[in-house]
């Protein structure tokens, strides 16, 4: 098994490279992305759902808000339910303890965390819990829709590095992406105050 690892053909390691470069990527665009010189990201088209009173804190009170700010029909597994948030977010929510040290939420120190009966989805993309920051979605993630265009396509450089003894390979890839909206906002977000 190790061998096998150690002498990975140069194709497999630039497939592996350049998939993880673009994958994150992709990524970025998709969750925060403006709408007009990139894709609308899944928080740029999210509706408002709940404010936060503080600047650096979330209550449960909020997240069963923003829960209810969905319309019931939406809240369903078959529409991929759920939470969006970073792990610096789900790292927030395990630590918040009642005022006799209990922590409130035994849900989210699972090995698959929920809330609620509903799964998290991590996203590093998604802002930390800061002033005016949005860190946390709920909705059904099923109507944010993904277009790739042609799929991946990877060019070789030769002569343009020849001189060096090198060789380049560039990624190209075409996507968009928005919510699907029948005018009930099945995403919803909670920002900061």
């Amino acid at each position: 098994e190790f061998r096998r690892v150690l002498f990975r053909s140069l194709e497999q390691i630039i497939s592996e490279l350049m998939g993880e470069r673009l994958g994150r990527y992709i990524n970025a665009q998709l969750t925060t992305g403006v709408g007009t010189t990139a894709p609308s990201g899944v928080v740029t088209g999210a509706y408002a759902g709940v404010t936060a009173a503080a600047q650096a804190a979330v209550t449960p009170d909020e997240l069963l808000s923003l829960l209810h700010s969905v319309d019931p029909s939406y809240r369903d597994a078959a529409y991929n339910c759920g939470w969006m948030f970073k792990d610096a977010t789900l790292l927030a929510l395990k630590q918040v303890k009642d005022g006799q040290g209990r922590y409130l939420f035994p849900e989210l120190r699972l090995p698959e965390p929920r809330h609620e009966g509903f799964p998290v989805f991590i996203n590093q993309q998604m802002a930390t819990i800061a002033h005016s920051a949005v860190p946390i979605l709920f909705g059904a993630f099923r109507k944010y829709k993904v277009r790739i265009v042609n799929g991946i396509r990877v060019r070789r450089l030769v002569e343009r590095y020849a001189d060096l003894d090198q060789e380049a390979f560039v990624g190209y890839i075409r996507f968009d992406g928005g919510i699907h909206d029948a005018g009930t906002h099945p995403i919803k977000k909670l920002t900061m105050a």
